[in-house]
């Protein structure tokens, strides 16, 4: 799919401009123990190719075989990670829907089973990673709050 193909599928043009939003974050680690009242543990995070400062974490539920992915990639601008969360659509047979979280991100798409946001100029993906789901949703919400308190 093209870029007017995919903008045109998700609306892109109706999404904040950057004039509305709260700043940029240079480097946004997610505290280790952000899960642990949820009983997940940070079992690996480790770089992924392409900007500066990206990063995959996974957590593990202590008692059964729930795990979560969290993907951090951090762009110039909100205008860069905006170009990110339309790249991740690019290869999706059925559209995303908008997420049902209220004010998740500037931007924000998925379901219970996975969230994708933007929130400043981050753009972050929580997913289930095990053989059990696990509603992503509060989770997200979490690294949201977390992300806001980054920008600058």
């Amino acid at each position: 799919m093209d870029d007017k193909a995919l903008s045109q599928r998700y609306g892109s043009d109706r999404w904040p401009r950057r004039a509305q939003l709260d700043g940029r974050c240079e480097r946004f680690v997610i505290p280790a123990d952000l899960f642990e009242r949820e009983r997940f543990r940070l079992v690996w995070r480790d770089a992924l190719p392409g900007p500066r400062h990206a990063y995959r974490s996974v957590y593990v539920h202590d008692a059964d075989d729930r795990r979560l992915m969290v993907d951090v990639v951090p762009a110039h601008s909100f205008d860069g990670a905006k170009e990110e969360l339309l790249a991740g659509f690019r290869n999706c047979s059925s559209i995303v829907p908008p997420s049902a979280v209220p004010h998740l991100g500037d931007v924000s798409y998925g379901n219970q089973a996975a969230q994708r946001f933007v929130r400043g100029n981050l753009l972050i993906s929580v997913s289930n990673a095990g053989t059990t789901e696990v509603d992503v949703r509060p989770f997200a919400v979490s690294l949201d709050k977390e992300a806001a308190n980054c920008l600058h």
